[in-house]
């Protein structure tokens, strides 16, 4: 038998299966195809023990993006109680239970004018992730800080990046939570503390952005 098999089109041109140029490793490879043909866009596949099927073309490459943006303010009142910051919320089903999410968000938000203690939170859906360890009666947050402002005009953009391993491929929901843990006084997203209707009172945008990363 030739190293090749050769299938003779009607037209006269032909498509040739060749052998490998150099000898296969073992005396019999055997390949089995699948039975049925895959999806659009799917990859031939193998097991490592010759079984051949139809499969995402995976390996770290990006299967969805999602992202969720607010333009419009909202605050937060209450104090040291943990709320969730309305708006920024988003939804991802992942395609694999081996799949990464990364997520990436920008938080455009401000306090009292003077000084004020902040703490952001980072969340699948009622798990804290990305928080600080636990030290006394110190805040595990996220991000946190204490600001002190004279600029009732300041707007400070906070940025985070995360990469998760939700372990599913149920809807999964990424959020963030905030809290003055200071002065029990008003936060404020995307507008300044006090947002007089003039030219250089700036109002913002703040986004949370969901990659599914393939393993």
């Amino acid at each position: 038998m030739t190293g090749k098999i050769k299938l003779v089109h009607s037209g006269g041109n032909s498509v040739s299966v060749a052998v490998p140029t150099n000898a296969p490793s073992a005396s019999e490879v055997e390949f089995k195809l699948p039975q049925a043909d895959g999806s659009a866009n799917q990859v031939l596949k193998t097991d490592g023990n010759g079984n051949l099927s139809f499969g995402a073309d995976q390996g770290g490459k990006v299967l969805q993006t999602i992202m969720v943006e607010k333009t419009n303010t909202t605050s937060h009142s209450n104090g040291s109680t943990r709320t969730d910051i309305s708006g920024i919320t988003v939804n991802i089903t992942p395609s694999a239970t081996s799949s990464k999410i990364l997520i990436m968000s920008t938080l455009n938000f401000c306090g009292r004018q003077g000084e004020y203690a902040f703490a952001l939170y980072l969340m699948r859906g009622s798990t804290d992730l990305a928080i600080g360890d636990a030290s006394s009666s110190r805040t595990r947050a996220t991000i946190g800080g204490l600001t002190d402002t004279d600029n009732g005009y300041d707007m400070r953009p906070w940025h985070y990046t995360y990469l998760d391993s939700p372990n599913t491929t149920s809807q999964v929901t990424y959020k963030w939570q905030w809290e003055d843990t200071y002065h029990n006084q008003t936060m404020y997203l995307n507008r300044s503390y006090t947002d007089t209707d003039v030219s250089y009172a700036v109002r913002g945008a703040s986004n949370i952005i969901v990659q599914e990363i393939a393993a």
